[in-house]
């Protein structure tokens, strides 16, 4: 378990040779042998196939294998034995794979109006993981305890996505997207093994929820454009010509956490955030100035001020109300930053050379 110039042991699960003895010295690491990690080598085919219906309907299928590189940090990070609670990088770390399948229909309902279903499936094996391998482990006369890097996490997605799409004309274009999915994982992030201390014996051995998994999405988007010499004229001018406005709403489900009581923590993930909502404008005017071209524009998000939760306390569900029982004062459970950003308002002119 090394590369080239970096001193590691063979095997993640013991640094102890085939004598028994250490590999590495922990007060004297320089002095360990030095071995060669192992090459990596991957193929990742995508395959996509598409077959018309009609003049308007279309089938479509595609599959890929897509992979990526463990991060450096996993592979060279170099803790000692000594250390309080060491973490040790793996050279031999395997590339993570992903199998995506996907199958969809498209059908154009009028010249301008485009209806897309999608239903696809995502397979994840060898994330990164970390494990905790405790002192003389399996039988091995290894005095140390330590947290090694290794391809153990697994997940798996799935879902579907309906779009409805209206391309420009008659002075508007807009959108309306829905999706479903669900994700599963035996754990959110890599370093979760150790910092819970988590080792063989003790790894997930169910799946649950993703923590920023959100089964429902709903999109709609609206942009209206309005053409020169549009509209009522006063005192000679056309006060509503070459406004453009945008408006984007988005309705989504609320991520997983893990409820609590008094007593016990309940099953992983099974309760959600409440719902979020949210809408965004943007609207902008073209004029001249001074014969400078140029928009004068008001982008405001989080239009009608909505306080959407990002974090809750457990044991309500509430990203305000911490439950009966709580000490201190009101203020200290008043916190901003479990809420996303509340409106705001940007004014601004662009000028276009």
């Amino acid at each position: 378990m090394q590369s080239e110039g970096i001193p590691f042991w063979l095997d993640p699960r013991s640094p102890m040779d085939r004598n028994g003895e250490l590999v590495i010295d922990p007060t004297l690491p320089e002095t360990a042998p030095v071995k060669k990690g192992r090459k990596r080598r991957q193929i990742s085919p995508r395959i996509g196939i598409a077959h018309p219906l009609s003049q308007r309907s279309v089938v479509f299928a595609n599959y890929g294998l897509y992979c990526r590189n463990p991060l450096y940090r996993h592979l060279y990070l170099q803790g000692t034995l000594e250390d309080a609670n060491p973490l040790i990088g793996n050279p031999n770390l395997e590339i993570e794979q992903s199998r995506c399948y996907e199958f969809g229909f498209r059908h154009l309902l009028s010249e301008r109006v485009q209806l897309t279903t999608t239903i696809w499936v995502r397979e994840m094996s060898g994330l990164t993981a970390t494990e905790r391998i405790p002192a003389f482990f399996q039988g091995v006369s290894n005095p140390y305890s330590y947290s090694v890097f290794l391809n153990y996490d697994h997940g798996l997605a799935r879902g579907f996505d309906v779009t409805l799409q209206k391309r420009f004309g008659g002075l508007w274009s807009g959108s309306l997207g829905y999706s479903f999915m669900t994700s599963e994982v035996n754990r959110d992030e890599p370093l979760e093994g150790y910092d819970g201390g988590i080792g063989l014996t003790t790894m997930p051995k169910r799946l649950h929820p993703l923590t920023w998994e959100q089964p429902h999405q709903l999109a709609t988007t609206l942009n209206l454009r309005l053409p020169p010499g549009w509209g009522p004229t006063l005192l000679g001018s056309h006060l509503l010509e070459k406004i453009n406005l945008g408006l984007i709403h988005r309705l989504e489900a609320g991520r997983p956490y893990t409820p609590t009581t008094r007593e016990a923590v309940l099953e992983r993930n099974s309760d959600r955030l409440p719902w979020t909502s949210q809408l965004d404008l943007r609207l902008y005017r073209d004029l001249t100035l001074m014969r400078i071209s140029c928009s004068l524009y008001v982008d405001i998000r989080n239009l009608f001020d909505r306080r959407n939760a990002l974090v809750v306390y457990s044991r309500t569900g509430s990203p305000d109300d911490p439950g009966p029982g709580s000490t201190g004062y009101s203020d200290d459970y008043d916190r901003s930053h479990y809420f996303r950003t509340r409106r705001r308002i940007d004014l601004g002119i662009r000028v276009h050379f």
